[in-house]
């Protein structure tokens, strides 16, 4: 990842309300190797699993496999109730305007 896409997926982020824990959570994913285990055990209450799914949902292709499968395994490490994955896709993909 470049610094462009580091600014882009920044940018996306504070259009979500990202706090000061949340651009701090997402720099420490900038560093880290992917691992949806491992992100998904810093989740502390079910408001946080929610939050780092959005996040990451924003900032992935959905269109592009490989990555769509690891969105995937997010929201199954997250332990996301049955279709709350798909009702926080469309909320990254329609944002309230």
């Amino acid at each position: 990842m470049d610094a462009d896409e580091r600014a882009l997926i920044t940018q996306e982020i504070d259009g979500l309300g990202a706090d000061d824990e949340l651009h701090n959570w997402i720099q420490q994913q900038f560093d880290a190797p992917l691992d949806a285990s491992m992100v998904a055990s810093q989740a502390d209450s079910p408001q946080a699993a929610r939050e780092m799914y959005l996040v990451s949902a924003a900032i992935v292709d959905d269109q592009n496999p490989m990555e769509r499968a690891w969105l995937d395994q997010l929201a199954a490490a997250l332990k996301l109730p049955p279709g709350m994955p798909e009702e926080l896709d469309r909320q990254v993909l329609s944002p309230i305007q």
